[in-house]
């Protein structure tokens, strides 16, 4: 009775560490996913960054005008996060 017992538990246990297995592996996949989507996302932001660019000094007939407001643009936007951050955290909110 007691070998029964024991080698229940021990197959309880295989089990458990076999779905804890499952869930991690699960877990890398989906943090992989992220990653590559995170990558492909910063690639397109890159380019129609460019886009804009190259859309504001054609406007303005300046190359180096275009980089620089689009540059002006994410200063200030994170100057803005920054800013947020900061109060939240003060805050005790974050």
């Amino acid at each position: 009775m007691a070998d029964a017992a024991v080698e229940y538990l021990a197959a309880r246990l295989r089990l458990e560490g076999y779905k804890l297995e499952e869930a991690g592996a699960a877990l890398l996949r989906r943090l992989w996913l992220l990653l590559a989507a995170s990558a492909v996302a910063l690639l397109g932001l890159v380019f129609f960054s460019l886009g804009v660019a190259v859309w504001i000094s054609s406007r303005l007939h300046s190359q180096p005008a275009g980089l620089l407001a689009v540059g002006a643009i994410y200063v200030l936007i994170g100057i803005l996060v920054a800013t947020i951050a900061g109060r939240s955290r003060r805050d005790g909110r974050g």
